[in-house]
């Protein structure tokens, strides 16, 4: 087996943990910094690569848990969130710039992709935004398809749920 390098095996994850990290802090700039902290934390133990077998599985792992402290530290700094701050992430996601209405909805439903337990969120954020094969979820978080099926179901089936109360204003 051939020894890992940060190069061939850590370096090309970058743009899939990017898009991690920012689906989770909300903000451009924090994304990166989480991305940056990331890759410190993989050259760190670099000792430990060639025992790792889901390198990308890995890398999202902390990258998750990064991203996840950096929102709370910030969600604690401020009670009220910087418009600027949304704006940023739906023009990342979209490429474009979107009206109010949609960015409203947009951040109604990342919202409620948060705060999926984490098996559905991992897997709808996976397939639905990165645009991942089931059997690459699958790989990536070591389940068989079949259950990133169901779980994928689920976290569809709950956000739809939790939206049409929104749009019916609880009717």
């Amino acid at each position: 087996m051939q020894e890992k390098t940060l190069q061939r095996d850590i370096l090309p994850h970058r743009d899939k943990l990017y898009r991690l990290a920012l689906s989770i802090t909300l903000h451009t700039a924090e994304a990166e910094d989480v991305v940056q902290d990331t890759m410190m934390q993989a050259w760190n133990h670099r000792n430990e690569w060639d025992e790792i077998a889901n390198m990308g599985g890995w890398l999202s792992q902390i990258c998750r848990r990064l991203a996840l402290d950096r929102r709370q530290r910030m969600d604690r700094m401020s009670s009220l969130p910087d418009p600027t701050q949304q704006a940023d992430r739906h023009t990342a996601f979209t490429g474009s710039d979107i009206t109010f209405e949609q960015r409203e909805r947009l951040t109604t439903i990342c919202d409620m992709m948060e705060s999926l337990p984490p098996p559905q969120n991992d897997v709808i954020r996976l397939r639905d935004i990165e645009g991942m094969t089931y059997k690459d979820i699958a790989n990536e978080l070591s389940l068989t398809e079949e259950q990133v099926k169901v779980y994928l179901f689920r976290a569809r089936q709950r956000i739809k749920t939790a939206y049409s109360k929104i749009e019916n204003y609880g009717l």
